[in-house]
C-alpha cells in the first residue's frame, strides 16, 4: 500500500473498544493500518505512527472492501475456535439470517422466534464478537461474524 502501512484491515467501533490494547500492538507489530467502521461504514482510520515528518498515505475509500480487510486471523477459524464458541443450532439460525438480508440491516422481525429468545440470542452473538448494533434495532455481522458464517456455509 505504501511506506506508513503495510496492510489495512476493518475493524468494528465494537471490536475496538473491547480489544483496543491488541489493536494497537498490532499497528506497531505488522505496521498495518485499521479502518473502523460505525454501521458498516468507515468511521476512521488508524495508521502506524512515522516519525520521519512524512504525512502517510491513506487508501482509496473505494479499495477499502470488508472482502479485502478481514484479518487473517478471522479468516483461518479452526475446528477447535468454532466449538469453543459454543454455537446452539438457534445461534446459527440467527447468523445465517443476519448474513443472507437482503436489507442494508438486518432487524429480528425478520428471523421469527418469541421475543425472549430472540435477545438472549442476540446478547449471547454480540457477547462473542459475531454481530454488532447498527442503528435503531437493527444489527450486522462482525468480521469475526462473516468468518464463523463463512466456515458454517463451508460445512454445508
Amino acid at each position: 500500500m505504501n511506506s506508513v502501512a503495510k496492510q489495512v484491515r476493518a475493524v468494528s467501533a465494537h471490536e475496538l473498544s473491547r480489544r483496543m490494547a491488541d489493536l494497537l500492538d498490532e499497528i506497531e507489530r505488522h505496521g498495518s493500518a485499521l479502518v473502523v467502521l460505525r454501521y458498516g461504514r468507515p468511521s476512521a482510520m488508524l495508521v502506524p505512527f512515522a516519525e520521519n515528518g512524512q504525512a502517510p498515505k491513506l487508501p482509496r475509500l473505494v479499495d477499502l472492501t470488508l472482502g479485502e480487510a478481514t484479518s487473517s486471523s478471522d479468516d483461518d477459524l479452526s475446528d477447535e475456535e468454532i466449538a469453543e464458541l459454543g454455537l446452539a443450532d438457534v445461534h446459527r439460525r440467527v447468523l445465517l439470517s443476519i448474513a443472507t438480508c437482503t436489507a442494508l440491516l438486518w432487524k429480528p422481525s425478520q428471523c421469527p422466534m418469541p421475543a425472549r429468545e430472540s435477545l438472549r440470542t442476540l446478547g449471547r452473538l454480540d457477547i462473542l464478537g459475531l454481530i454488532d448494533h447498527g442503528p435503531g434495532a437493527s444489527y450486522h455481522l462482525t468480521t469475526r461474524g462473516e468468518a464463523v458464517v463463512r466456515r458454517l456455509n463451508s460445512e454445508r
